[in-house]
């Protein structure tokens, strides 16, 4: 199963704060890496217990103004703690 991750950078006066104003359609993406997974990893029982966040970003990277940004940094958080529960 492989994954490819497509990026389209916002210019100067794209909305950023609501996810359904949809950007030129005529705007080139950039095609930012692939993931493939091919076989569970020896340690998966660490990843299985990590919980993602989209909220946590590298230094040099800000999170735009997209309210469901915050939103979905709380939803996985309670999946997370729903999924530890039932361990």
């Amino acid at each position: 199963m492989a994954f490819t991750l497509q990026v389209q950078p916002a210019e100067e006066d794209d909305p950023t704060h609501d996810p359904a104003v949809a950007w030129p359609e005529q705007r080139e993406g950039i095609t930012a890496g692939r993931l493939e997974l091919i076989a569970p990893v020896d340690d998966q029982d660490y990843w299985a217990a990590q919980r993602f966040d989209p909220t946590r970003v590298t230094a040099g990277t800000e999170l735009s103004d997209d309210p469901v940004l915050a939103f979905r940094a709380q939803a996985y958080a309670e999946s997370y703690r729903r999924r530890r529960r039932n361990r």
